[in-house]
């Protein structure tokens, strides 16, 4: 109840020096998990309030996640360390950085993570940001997405496309949606990109995968030229439900493609909306016309109202797509 009441007081130094003391003394005396995990939060709230012992505060919880053979303790630890991140970051230098980097598991990711959204990053030299990229391929998944967060926002022309494709072929193959979806962020903040492997993964990646995938390639548009051998070769090997979002994403691009491979890639995706009428998908075809309606695309719209007056539909659709 004490360490309880650590927690949330206000401190002095005076009143702080008592507390760390008293903390340290009680992990000394290699104390219960509780009472561990009650000291390290102690210990933070003073170090953030007072700002007292901060190298010797951080130094401890980066020791207990390294070291500490209690799970329960390690992810107190990492807690500590997850929340000076996100109230003062600056209080981290190099060497816990790359300490974080080393750490196992989701939480040193989550902790850099942190970093390379706050201003902290600002603070990594270019030495350290060379080192960190250096860990790309060897350090943690988390940690990997975290370091590419970081390099891709402080020097993006030598991360924005080398170091991007081989991490996120590793992303995709861990089916983690997260860290996929965290990388492919900072990928679509890029000033200049290549898009070509997207589409490649498009094709064999889970329905998840996918749709992250296709969000990434719509907010690049400017970036992205449709060819008719992607579009063919993406709905020839897709499901008809990854189809529907690859078509409304083919809309969404259609005024990037050059004017010669418009009128191909129209019937591409005409071929497609007859396998959806052939199946009974006319909410399915109904909502692609609605997409492609808002991006203009009059062609591909047209194509579908066609289909979808010839076809069996319920009244009330039919009437709406007359009006």
């Amino acid at each position: 109840k004490i360490l309880d009441v650590f927690q949330s007081m206000d401190y002095d130094l005076e009143t702080s020096y008592q507390v760390r003391n008293l903390c340290l003394k009680l992990l000394e005396d290699q104390a219960t998990e509780r009472v561990t995990d009650g000291c390290l939060k102690a210990l933070t709230q003073m170090m953030l309030s007072t700002l007292s012992s901060p190298r010797e505060v951080i130094d401890l919880l980066l020791s207990t996640a390294e070291g500490e053979m209690r799970k329960g303790v390690r992810s107190s630890a990492f807690k500590c360390l997850e929340e000076i991140a996100g109230a003062q970051p600056e209080l981290l230098n190099d060497k816990d950085v790359y300490r974080l980097v080393d750490l196992t598991g989701d939480s040193g990711g989550e902790i850099l993570c942190k970093i390379s959204l706050s201003p902290a990053k600002q603070l990594l030299t270019p030495s350290t940001l060379e080192t960190l990229s250096s860990k790309l391929g060897s350090a943690p998944l988390p940690s990997a997405v975290a370091i590419y967060q970081i390099c891709a926002t402080l020097i993006p022309s030598q991360h924005s496309q080398t170091h991007f494709y081989p991490l996120l072929v590793r992303t995709i193959d861990s089916q983690d949606t997260l860290l996929v979806r965290r990388l492919l962020f900072s990928f679509s903040k890029q000033e200049s990109v290549n898009t070509s492997l997207l589409f490649t993964l498009l094709s064999t990646s889970t329905m998840e995968i996918f749709m992250e995938l296709c969000y990434c390639l719509s907010s690049l548009k400017r970036s992205v030229v449709l060819q008719s051998d992607q579009v063919s070769n993406i709905l020839d090997s897709c499901d008809l439900k990854k189809g529907c979002y690859f078509v409304k994403l083919v809309t969404v691009l259609y005024g990037q493609c050059r004017e010669e491979l418009r009128t191909v890639i129209t019937d591409q995706v005409a071929l497609f909306v007859d396998r959806l009428a052939l199946e009974g998908r006319q909410w399915s075809m109904y909502c692609i016309m609605r997409v492609a309606m808002c991006h203009g695309v009059f062609e591909i719209a047209l194509k579908i109202i066609k289909l979808l007056n010839d076809s069996l539909i319920h009244p009330t659709l039919s009437t709406s797509l007359r009006v």
